[in-house]
């Protein structure tokens, strides 16, 4: 094990939690917002030692998530520019598909 190659591991889970608006309606007194509740993708890194260990941590971790859509744990380089963007962006095309 000494030789494992780390990586960052991210935790990406899609929930209805965001906030669409779809218009405006005015009554007697003021003016009120209308939407509806549309997916939101959520990413968290695993801060740990970035092994296959962690990743099967953080893959029992997120079964214990409650009402979630699609939720999946990515590995990239640690080299890798925001990988909480890119596991936001890869876990709404998964939701889509």
């Amino acid at each position: 094990m000494k030789n494992e190659q780390q990586m960052t591991v991210v935790v990406a889970w899609v929930r209805m939690d965001g906030y669409e608006l779809t218009g405006r309606y005015t009554d007697r007194l003021q003016q009120h917002a209308e939407g509806r509740a549309v997916p939101q993708a959520h990413a968290a890194m695993w801060l740990n030692k970035g092994t296959k260990v962690d990743v099967v941590k953080a893959e029992d971790y997120i079964k214990t998530l409650d009402d979630v859509l699609v939720s999946r744990v990515y590995t990239y380089p640690t080299s890798k520019k925001d990988p909480l963007e890119a596991a936001r962006k890869a876990i709404l095309q998964e939701k889509k598909s």
